[in-house]
């Protein structure tokens, strides 16, 4: 079939009727972005190139060859598209300006790791002294609210966290001369001993006793000690609850591996004021809390916070123990063989 073409200038030409026009403008345009399947293929309009930004960006998360600064992209038709070399450079610098604005954000995990763990070494060194004594009792409670008064020496040598310390009761007489040597340094493993008078033995408390109550208090052999610094990693929870007039930072404490501790994880409320853990709450393998700690009556001496009174109860059990501390005496020049095995037999005074 032969196709003439009709001008406006041959006499067979005829104008299209009002809005004719525009019909045909919409019908054009339909045609070119929803092609029918009842046209012929040559009549349905060809892709367009691809945008270059949204190719820069699916480029990349898709995996396509030539990554973020692919030169060029073909249409399997074979139309190509090129972009210039000022499109590429543009592209380029948006792609760098947008992985800069991201290094700007903090980093929602490491961030409150490395902050928690800056407030528990200003804690650890608050405490300057090469050595320290404590006279102090405990006064332990039953679920049925009886009372029992246990008084202790207790002694340690280094600075807080890297030391060595020992526990040894004077009263009352069935308790008297009892030691519980700790070794709190990092990479050691075996860590206690205890001695027992009545049957004059030294042995070491083995990992699993840790968690066992220590001559019926609500201290355990692990409580008794103190905690390495760098046995536990640290992680910031909020710096919004108040406890006992003290703004604090609650700070979640949980041990590197588990023959560190006896603890899954430990919540710390360390005071904003005073560089000081004035609560804190200990949770078992099954997310139980098995113990709450409070420190209380807090004064500083020698330039060192102390904490007069720690109160430790057993939610499970509904017993508790309350620790006073009566005298506290810094760098008095204790001696090195005082914290062996062997100087477990020793008898000392204060």
């Amino acid at each position: 079939m032969k196709m003439v073409r009709i001008t406006a200038n041959d006499e067979n030409y005829s104008p299209p009727r009002e809005g004719s026009r525009e019909k045909i403008r919409r019908a054009s345009l339909l045609a070119s972005h929803r092609p029918s399947e009842s046209l012929p293929h040559e009549a349905r309009r060809e892709p367009r190139p691809p945008n270059l930004c949204r190719f820069l960006v699916f480029s990349r998360l898709q995996g396509c060859r030539g990554g973020l600064f692919r030169t060029g992209w073909t249409h399997p038709k074979g139309y190509a598209f090129r972009p210039s070399q000022e499109g590429i450079l543009t592209g380029a610098r948006l792609a760098l300006r947008v992985l800069f604005a991201f290094s700007l954000l903090p980093f929602p995990f490491a961030a409150p790791a490395l902050e928690a763990r800056k407030i528990m070494e200003e804690v650890y060194r608050q405490d300057t002294s090469q050595d320290t004594t404590w006279r102090a009792m405990m006064e332990v409670f039953d679920k049925k609210g009886t009372m029992r008064q246990k008084k202790f020496l207790y002694y340690k040598l280094g600075s807080l966290g890297d030391s060595k310390t020992l526990v040894r009761f004077t009263d009352p007489a069935e308790v008297r001369g009892v030691g519980l040597l700790s070794i709190n340094l990092k990479g050691v493993s075996d860590r206690q001993w205890m001695y027992t008078p009545a049957i004059q033995r030294i042995r070491r408390i083995a990992p699993q006793e840790r968690s066992r109550r220590f001559l019926g208090t609500d201290f355990t052999h692990e409580d008794m000690a103190e905690r390495v610094l760098d046995d536990f990693q640290y992680r910031m929870l909020s710096q919004d609850d108040v406890i006992e007039g003290h703004k604090t930072f609650k700070i979640e404490s949980r041990p590197i591996a588990p023959d560190r501790s006896q603890y899954k994880f430990i919540y710390l409320w360390v005071a904003q004021d005073i560089p000081y853990v004035i609560h804190a709450e200990m949770y078992d393998e099954r997310n139980q809390k098995v113990r709450v700690l409070n420190a209380s009556q807090l004064s500083k001496i020698s330039g060192i916070w102390v904490a007069r009174r720690i109160e430790i109860k057993s939610p499970l059990d509904n017993t508790q123990t309350v620790l006073r501390i009566e005298e506290v005496h810094f760098n008095t020049g204790l001696k090195a063989d005082l914290f062996t095995p062997q100087g477990l037999e020793k008898g000392d005074a204060f």
